[in-house]
C-alpha cells in the first residue's frame, strides 16, 4: 500500500514567484534559454518528466537555508529576505526579475550578502563559484532598488555546506556592478526571446542544470 506521502513532500513546490506578468526568477534566468522562454510563456509543468533524485537534493537544500533563515533571523546584525524583485524594460517591454536570497549580515559597520550552497561533492568548483556571483550579483542588483540605505559590499560570500560529506566553507566571491549587470540580463532576456530550440548542450554561460538532458531529450520527442 502506497498512501503517497513521499510524493507530497518531494513534489510540493515552494518555490515563491512573482505574481506580475513577464516575471522571472534570478535562477531561471541564470539556467537554459529554452527552459526560460517555456517558463515565461508559463508552460504547464509535466511532473512525468521531474526527475525524484532532483528533488530529493532540493528538498534536503531548502532545510537548510529554512534552518539557517530561523537562526540568522533571531539575530540583529543579520537581515534576512525571504523575496526582492525589480523591473527592467527590455524593447519596450516590462519584464520582472525576482528570487530570494539568504539574507546579509553586518560586520565591522559593512554589510555583506551571502547565499547557501548544498551541493554533493568535496569542494565547490569554480564554475559553480561563478554562477555563484553572478546570481547574488542580480540579487544585490535588485535589492539596492529598495533599499538604497544599505551599502552591500562587493564581497560576498558562498555558505558550502556538502550533502555528502563534512565539506562546509564560506567561500568569498566577487560581485559585478549594476551597469554590468544591467546588460547581462537584458541581452539575457533578448536571447531568452528569440530561442526557439532546446539549448542545454551549447555551452550556455550558468546553466549548470545536471538533468538537462534528460529533460530535454524528454522534451525533443
Amino acid at each position: 500500500m502506497n498512501i503517497g506521502i513521499l510524493e507530497d513532500i518531494m513534489l510540493f513546490d515552494d518555490h515563491i514567484d512573482s505574481k506580475k506578468e513577464n516575471s522571472i526568477s534570478v535562477t531561471t534566468l541564470l539556467g537554459s534559454n529554452y527552459k526560460a522562454k517555456m517558463y515565461l510563456k508559463r508552460a504547464k509543468k509535466d511532473k512525468s518528466l521531474i526527475d525524484m533524485k532532483y528533488k530529493r537534493s532540493s528538498f534536503i537544500g531548502t532545510s537548510i537555508h529554512e534552518r539557517a533563515a530561523y537562526i540568522t533571523g533571531m539575530k540583529n546584525n543579520y537581515k534576512v529576505e525571504r523575496f526582492v524583485e525589480r523591473e527592467i524594460v527590455v524593447d519596450g517591454i516590462t519584464y520582472t526579475i525576482a528570487g530570494s536570497f539568504d539574507g546579509i549580515k553586518k560586520v565591522n559597520d559593512k554589510w555583506y550578502m551571502y547565499d547557501y550552497k548544498s551541493f554533493y561533492g568535496n569542494k565547490r568548483t569554480e564554475d559553480a563559484l561563478m554562477k555563484d556571483s553572478m546570481q547574488m550579483s542580480i540579487y544585490r542588483w535588485i535589492f539596492e532598488a529598495t533599499n538604497p540605505e544599505i551599502e552591500i559590499e562587493d564581497t560576498a560570500f558562498s555558505i558550502a555546506i556538502s550533502q555528502s560529506n563534512n565539506y562546509m566553507e564560506e567561500i568569498p566571491v566577487q560581485l559585478r556592478n549594476s551597469k554590468y549587470i544591467e546588460d547581462f540580463i537584458e541581452a539575457k532576456l533578448w536571447t531568452i526571446i528569440e530561442t526557439e530550440t532546446a539549448d542545454c548542450n551549447d555551452n550556455v554561460n550558468y546553466n549548470s542544470c545536471l538533468y538537462c538532458n534528460y529533460i530535454c531529450k524528454e522534451r525533443k520527442t
